[in-house]
């Protein structure tokens, strides 16, 4: 049996008539549906208004059930107790309902400033902070380098990932990831040290360094360069 996803929009009657069905509903808060719509097209002057019950195309509703099949099965797995799972879903379920159930305006501009975003993340992750991460460059390089203010490179990536993470904490976690495989290639004997790798890096404070260290990879930082 084919089924068809539909979309129940908040103080909008609808009727039903239902035999032998299997249903199954997710349910969103508005507020936070609609924050997260303006985050993802870059724009706040969007309204979640949506321009009809129904996918915008026969295959918008087959990838909505896809990702519902998806969200079901980490679910039943018990994955949702994780914070970064449970973000990363609401993140995937949030860009498939507004890509399946279009919202009403001008659609155009909407998909071309969700797309200038995906351009902006893009350049700065791929083209900027990798390549040049053991320089000391700073968020407005970024933005520069990717053609905007510094403003449109933090919402960019505000509406790339789940957790809201901000350019500079990519940064830090681009030069942190630098670190760990100098301090697993380094050789004490050699003279390597924590310190001098840490500075390499750009983290001046030594303790700073290690608790980061810790908190993301488990381990400390003489623990890695020693083995």
């Amino acid at each position: 049996m084919a089924f068809e996803p539909v979309l129940f929009r908040p103080h909008t009657p609808y009727v039903n008539h239902l035999a032998d069905n299997e249903n199954r509903a997710v349910v969103f808060n508005a507020d936070a549906l609609q924050a997260s719509a303006r985050r993802l097209y870059g724009r706040d002057d969007v309204v979640l208004a949506f321009d009809g019950p129904r996918p915008a195309t026969p295959q918008d509703g087959e990838m909505w059930l896809s990702v519902l099949d998806l969200a079901r099965a980490q679910q039943q797995a018990g994955l949702l107790s994780n914070d970064l799972v449970r973000a990363s879903l609401f993140r995937l379920l949030t860009v498939t309902l507004l890509d399946t159930f279009r919202l009403l305006g001008d659609r155009p501009a909407l998909h071309a400033s969700a797309a200038r975003q995906q351009t902006i993340h893009r350049i700065a992750v791929d083209y900027y902070f990798h390549d040049y991460a053991s320089l000391p460059i700073t968020i407005d390089d970024a933005a520069a380098a990717a053609g905007v203010a510094t403003r449109e490179l933090v919402a960019a990536f505000r509406a790339s990932h789940p957790d809201d993470a901000a350019p500079t904490a990519y940064l830090r976690t681009v030069r942190l990831a630098a670190a760990l495989d100098d301090l697993r290639n380094g050789d004490p004997t050699r003279g390597d040290t924590v310190t001098e790798i840490s500075q390499r890096w750009g983290f001046t404070s030594p303790s700073r360094f290690a608790a980061l260290f810790r908190a993301t990879y488990g381990l400390t930082p003489g623990q890695v360069l020693r083995s």
